[in-house]
């Protein structure tokens, strides 16, 4: 079976990914933000450039808040997904630890929560190691991305917190951050069907120069175009897309 691959715009349970460009733009982020215990519990920061991710101890804690908005992958159905991997980007590393990302299991909005009112957090997905600043961080999370496909109303995003190392204090891009631009990404590999079969061997006479320009025998005529699936109409109108916006992304995954 063929695989195509589409990575998408934000191992295992972690993933390292490293080398080639991303390879195209896909869902975009419809909400990101953090919220902050102490003082600030009642405030919102759905505006502000970056997100903040721990410490997960102490009076002021920070969690963060990223969802996507998946309804261009109309079409697109959970068992036709090979892997997606949540993409961010660290700005900034002040105590370096690690990102616990769990799935949300209830609505919230960037502009509207706060440590006092947010929303309900489920299961953990994975871990991500988290010692530079200044580069992309993956995990894998093709399970609850085949979920959301399954059944749309469930995804309400991811929390981002430090509660494996709770000393862990770093800074996020959030989709505001017009300095380094690079909001969460979501990079995901399909399934693509199997190829079309080529047209039977013929026997020919034996000839004595090229086929011409206008020959058209049945060993060199071009078989019937087949109609392509839902998944790879998608890839195109996201390859078409990546075309006209390029920015700096997180490595590509295989």
């Amino acid at each position: 079976m063929k695989r195509s691959r589409i990575s998408f715009l934000a191992g295992s349970a972690i993933v390292s990914l490293l080398l080639a460009p991303a390879f195209g733009q896909g869902p975009t982020v419809t909400g990101d933000t953090y919220l902050q215990s102490g003082t600030n519990a009642s405030q919102n920061f759905g505006a502000l450039a970056n997100i903040l991710v721990g410490p997960g101890t102490g009076a002021t804690q920070n969690r963060g808040l990223v969802r996507f908005d998946l309804s261009g992958l109309s079409g697109v159905a959970s068992g036709d997904v090979q892997k997606g991997v949540l993409w961010l980007y660290v700005n900034r590393v002040t105590t370096a630890g690690s990102i616990d990302v769990y799935d949300v299991t209830s609505a919230w909005s960037e502009n509207t929560a706060t440590w006092n009112s947010p929303p309900t957090v489920g299961a953990i997905q994975g871990t991500i190691p988290v010692s530079v600043a200044g580069q992309w961080v993956g995990l894998d999370i093709t399970a609850e991305l085949k979920t959301w496909l399954a059944t749309p109303s469930l995804n309400q995003g991811l929390s981002l917190q430090a509660f494996t190392a709770p000393t862990t204090a770093v800074t996020l891009d959030s989709k505001e951050n017009t300095t380094t631009s690079h909001p969460a990404q979501l990079q995901i590999v399909l399934n693509g069907p199997a190829g079309a079969t080529g047209p039977a061997a013929v026997s020919a006479a034996p000839r004595t120069e090229p086929p011409g320009r206008h020959d058209r025998s049945a060993s060199t005529r071009r078989p019937s175009r087949r109609r392509s699936s839902p998944a790879l109409r998608y890839q195109f109108a996201v390859r078409c897309t990546s075309a006209r916006r390029r920015r700096m992304s997180p490595p590509n995954i295989s």
